[in-house]
């Protein structure tokens, strides 16, 4: 756990070098303004690219979107070392590590399918009615 708290701290650190406080706020209110923008608008209007894009193609991107990112088993080379005497230490790493990332990539894929839920209700329900 205190791998992953590290891990955490560390990208908060890059991250707060790259933007100050008020870079980070002044792109996330823009950029929560133009995502809701576009996101009512596909409530509202079925955009004409949709149209062309079958679900499995969609449903394959979607799939892509999600499974991209960092697998870390938060496993250094130093433990191999320092945990010959605990083996059972040296397994509870990496199946924590799997079960987080396993976690996380749910959630990421979950937020995906939000994002994409105009697009996927107005395809399936023209596939139901075609």
């Amino acid at each position: 756990m205190t791998r992953l708290k590290k891990d955490w701290s560390y990208q908060i650190g890059v991250w707060k070098s790259v933007l100050d406080w008020t870079t980070f706020v002044y792109l996330l209110i823009s950029a929560l303004i133009f995502l809701g923008l576009i996101n009512r608008s596909l409530w509202l209007n079925s955009s004409p690219l949709f149209d062309r894009i079958s679900w499995l193609v969609s449903m394959a991107v979607i799939l892509i979107l999600s499974s991209i990112g960092k697998w870390r088993t938060y496993l250094f080379e130093a433990d191999r070392i320092f945990l010959v005497r605990r083996p059972e230490w040296l397994k509870s790493i990496p199946s924590f590590s799997l079960l987080y990332n396993t976690a996380a990539s749910i959630l990421y894929f979950i937020f995906i399918m939000v994002l994409f839920l105009p697009y996927a209700i107005r395809t399936a329900s023209a596939s139901i009615g075609q």
